[in-house]
């Protein structure tokens, strides 16, 4: 809980027609449906902390709405909080926190915003997101580095400039904007789970099932070797091919 404390959340958050738990599973939705973050049940923290000694959990924030809307509290996703050893030691912050829930396997249907090489923003809804942790071992036996490999699939929501959106060069203009975008998330979040000595994103569990033999020989020595392993991060895109999207297509802003 940030900008409040739990007491107020409870005390202050709602109204006459809502209390904070309505409040509470209103925010479990939107942030499942946008990935800005991730309601963990107890049994999932409870298991994290049992594997691999680390945890992330959605942290919340209290807000104060507009005056013209009362000027309430109210509550909204403030990123991610890590637990190691069961103490906290650092958070994800919510301008990163859609790279965290990519990472994580829950990064939801949201809307993106990327700019193309005019500068003006193309607002994507995300389709899916693949991830994968890959090991990569040296001859002698030593983990070299792990490969993080994430797939993205997303469609235009909106062109603030008119653009012929089905133009191949186009198109590769957004995948690289996009791939670019989370690249970036990616990496920041690897840097801050390696610079917290928190494997929350469960990257040596990844290792044990591609590689049981080999990570039995560093499994005790994890917790230790993780903020110095190489990590490098690969992004493929695919913009505007979710839907059948033809040259037939308005993209003027007006209508036919």
């Amino acid at each position: 809980m940030t900008g409040g404390t739990a007491q107020q959340a409870v005390m202050e958050t709602g109204d006459d027609k809502a209390d904070v738990t309505e409040a509470l599973v209103a925010l479990e939705k939107d942030i499942a449906l946008d990935g800005t973050s991730h309601a963990c049940s107890c049994t999932d923290i409870a298991r994290a902390l049992a594997g691999s000694g680390c945890a992330v959990v959605g942290a919340v924030t209290c807000v104060r709405t507009p005056e013209d809307e009362g000027g309430k509290l109210a509550l909204a996703p403030a990123g991610y909080a890590i637990f190691r050893d069961g103490d906290y030691v650092g958070s994800i912050e919510p301008e990163t926190a859609r790279g965290a829930s990519m990472l994580l396997g829950v990064a939801g249907h949201g809307d993106l915003a990327v700019t193309d090489s005019d500068g003006s923003t193309v607002m994507l809804t995300l389709g899916t997101c693949k991830t994968r942790f890959r090991p990569v071992w040296s001859s002698d036996g030593a983990l070299a580095r792990v490969d993080v490999t994430l797939k993205l699939r997303a469609s235009i929501a909106e062109l603030r400039v008119p653009r012929r959106i089905t133009a191949q060069a186009y198109q590769d203009e957004l995948n690289a904007a996009l791939a670019a975008l989370v690249t970036g998330w990616a990496e920041d979040v690897i840097a801050a789970s390696q610079a917290l000595g928190a494997d929350f994103l469960g990257v040596g569990q990844a290792v044990a099932v591609r590689s049981g033999r080999r990570w039995a020989a560093i499994r005790d020595d994890w917790a230790e070797l993780w903020p110095d392993v190489p990590v490098r991060v690969t992004v493929s895109a695919d913009v505007g091919r979710t839907f059948d999207l033809r040259d037939g297509i308005d993209t003027s802003g007006g209508g036919t």
